[in-house]
């Protein structure tokens, strides 16, 4: 059983994060008390299971807030991590990563989206990191699957594009394309000089859709 706890700005009164904890209830001995089960699964290593669930869980949870009311969803929400998850070195590092990736997409089917945006952060590490390729084409192929649009954020060069653009991905935007304009010249954006190159491939995406 998970129950998220508040954390609160002394000062405000109002709740700024929260805490995942667990709490287990037993069919027969009823509610125990971390201090007890806690430490059991700690010396068979089923903590680093418990953590990851934990982890998952927390993820979801904070999406479905955001999702139900933004502006009182608390900003964080905070995990604890255990000696022997810290034990793992980098595994826990990649478990946490692949969490946010698809943690937060599972609860997409709940609800009737046309389109998610892709973080900026896995934009510009494309051409750099097979792990955040890896991730990203995995996230673009179930938001596809989900029947949903896929739209790339910052980008800001050809070979970002052309990798989003073979991965599957719909759209995109960022500086390659336009900065950010006036409302009276957003007609005019794409014919700009910095994105007359660019221009043409989203052109053909777009006529691509269409048919």
């Amino acid at each position: 059983m998970k129950t998220p706890q508040p954390i609160v700005d002394l000062a405000a009164g109002a709740m700024v994060s929260a805490e995942a904890l667990v709490r287990r209830i037993h069919p027969t001995l009823g509610r125990i008390a971390p201090s007890e089960f806690i430490p059991i699964a700690e010396e068979s290593e089923l903590i680093i299971a418990v953590g990851q669930w934990v982890q998952k869980e927390a993820c979801q949870a904070m999406a479905k807030w955001r999702h139900e009311d933004a502006n009182r969803a608390p900003a964080t929400v905070s995990v604890n991590i255990s000696r022997a998850e810290l034990a793992i070195g980098e595994r826990l590092l990649h478990q946490v990563r692949d969490t946010l990736g698809t943690s937060s997409l599972g609860v997409l089917r709940d609800y009737p989206f046309d389109a998610i945006k892709i973080d900026r952060s896995f934009v510009q590490d494309l051409c750099t990191s097979d792990d955040v390729m890896a991730l990203t084409h995995a996230t673009i192929d179930l938001i596809e699957n989900l029947g949903m649009g896929s739209v790339a954020e910052g980008v800001e060069d050809s070979s970002q594009a052309g990798i989003l653009q073979s991965m599957g991905c719909r759209y995109a935007q960022g500086h390659l394309f336009s900065h950010p304009v006036g409302a009276d010249e957003l007609l005019g954006a794409l014919h700009s000089r910095a994105s007359r190159s660019a221009a043409p491939m989203v052109l053909a995406a777009a006529e691509r859709e269409a048919s």
